[in-house]
């Protein structure tokens, strides 16, 4: 699978000053992997444990307890042998987890049959057993079975002499370590590839590489790396965005700008989301970078070209409502931001534009409106604190044993329902990766329950202490679902009570603009 953009992903959390969203792209490089260590150190017993679920699985796979042999092709599992699938499956298909763990005890079953292990030699013209080792580490990278694949990785290494198959190997390990967060590591596995020529990870390579250097803090190595990436690549425009960023880390604002970010707005989507969303976050932080330097003019367009169907829209609308300002007419501001507020009230942005119209107000003179928009602001605050505060309750007391909602497949009424749930929070607003692992678990703790309720009555050939070999995975996932519960309070208690810490500064500037614009409004009343 190829790894593109990974900054498609990220949110935009903060509004909270001129710089805030430039310095936050900025720093997602120079502290991503302090903020990833700590995430993951968390993640790890869960992790670890559904790691261990899916490779008994395989084993028991492997052994042809739960199916047919495994050494038969993946095609001639029948749906009678799998009549009963988790609920994730569709269209008369497998579900895609069990599919994917079948396909990897296959594999298994076919290298440990393979002549060096004194079984029965492939046919003419099928894949060597260093073939399907590299197949078989792909599968267990995309079924986040990072520590196996690194081991049949390793092992193909020792074995194999190869030139081709050894860059293949090193090149995978270094994505591994990659995706692991470990980037010196990934660095130092990409650079033992040898011979590569045109090979067709190349320019993937270079990328990831580039990006790691970038993680780093090594933004003259990013450079040099990214830049070389020819137009034309599927890499090109994500390296692009890369090497601006480095060239903000580097003070040099004209490369970034000028030299990258022109070159990707130059750009055209096409049918591509991802890349029509990496030229609207590029908009984004363009913007920002000319509203710092006081380019408003400039900015201006820039904002304006982020469509409404954007997740970038409302950074866009907040830009330009900061970008009227910086432009002396408030009167526009104040439209943007009450716009930005009506659609979305509860956005980190839309807070921040709570104040920025009674600023506004006040630079109009009119200290009446200002002083009622900060106490609109102020009652706001409270109201969501008070908010805030019941869902720290209820996440103390909630047993998240429901998979969040994806509103993209509901209707608005069951999405309204959901909203109020602190499981959506969780899924939708600033903990993507708690729900990820979570939805890992649900799918391999229905997969678990649907195998232990209906092998039989598939009429799937398994041992008759089946039973006994699924429940030791029930209890797994039971004990995991455990850890899942108490990370995830203790994650979303965190997220909330910074969130009421912003709350209360807000407040605070809120109180403190009603204070200023009353003596204002008082001494203009008094004046002759």
């Amino acid at each position: 699978m190829k790894t593109r953009d990974p900054f498609c992903r990220l949110g935009l959390n903060s509004g909270t000053n001129l710089r805030i969203y430039l310095l936050t792209v900025i720093l997602l490089f120079t502290l991503a992997s302090t903020g990833r260590a700590a995430v993951e150190d968390s993640f790890t017993r869960v992790e670890s444990g559904l790691s261990a679920v899916r490779m008994d699985l395989i084993h028991l796979y492997q052994s042809g307890a739960l199916g047919p042999n495994p050494n038969l092709p993946a095609s001639t599992i029948t749906d009678r042998e799998i009549s009963s699938r988790p609920a994730a499956a569709k269209d008369g298909e497998p579900d895609p987890e069990e599919k994917r763990l079948r396909s990897i005890a296959t594999l298994m079953a076919r290298i440990a049959a393979d002549g060096e292990a004194g079984g029965p030699r492939e046919p003419k013209g099928s894949p060597s057993v260093d073939e399907l080792r590299m197949e078989m580490a792909d599968q267990l990278f995309e079924a986040n079975l990072n520590d196996e694949a690194e081991k049949e990785l390793k092992m193909l290494l020792s074995r194999s002499r190869n030139e081709a198959t050894a860059a293949g190997a090193w090149f995978r390990l270094g994505k591994i370590y990659y995706r692991e967060g470990d980037y010196r590591r990934a660095l130092d596995a990409f650079q033992k590839i040898s011979g590569e020529g045109k090979s067709p990870f190349r320019e993937e390579k270079q990328y990831l590489a580039g990006n790691s250097y970038l993680y780093l803090k090594e933004s003259l190595k990013a450079v040099d790396l990214l830049d070389r990436i020819a137009a034309g690549s599927d890499y090109y425009p994500y390296a692009q965005y890369s090497s601006g960023i480095a060239y903000l880390t580097l003070g040099d604002a004209w490369s970034s700008t000028q030299l990258h970010f022109q070159t990707i707005l130059a750009m055209n989507p096409g049918e591509d989301p991802v890349l029509g969303e990496l030229i609207n976050k590029t908009r984004i932080t363009l913007g920002f970078v000319l509203v710092d330097q006081k380019r408003y003019p400039e900015a201006l367009p820039v904002f304006e070209a982020v469509p409404e169907s954007s997740r970038f829209w409302i950074p866009a609308r907040f830009g330009m409502g900061k970008t009227y300002m910086g432009l002396e007419d408030c009167v526009k501001a104040i439209v943007i931001f009450k716009e930005l507020i009506r659609q979305s009230p509860d956005d980190p942005y839309a807070l921040e534009a709570r104040l920025l119209t009674g600023h506004c107000y006040s630079k109009l003179s009119a200290y009446r409106h200002a002083v009622g928009s900060y106490q609109e602001s102020l009652k706001y605050y409270a109201e969501r604190s008070d908010r805030l505060k019941d869902m720290l309750k209820t996440f103390q007391t909630s047993k998240f044993d429901s998979l969040p909602v994806d509103l993209e497949t509901v209707s608005p009424e069951a999405a309204g329902r959901a909203a109020s749930n602190p499981e959506f929070l969780i899924a939708h607003q600033d903990l993507p990766e708690w729900s990820k692992v979570y939805s890992e678990w649900d799918g391999l703790n229905r997969l678990v329950s649907s195998t232990g309720r209906t092998a039989g009555k598939a009429g799937v050939r398994r041992s008759a202490d089946l039973p006994a070999k699924i429940k030791p995975l029930q209890a797994s996932l039971a004990e995991i679902h455990q850890d899942l519960i108490k990370l995830l309070r203790s994650e979303a208690n965190n997220y909330l009570s910074k969130q009421l810490a912003e709350l209360d500064d807000l407040s605070l500037q809120a109180n403190v603009g009603i204070a200023k614009n009353m003596t204002f409004m008082q001494d203009h009343e008094a004046s002759p």
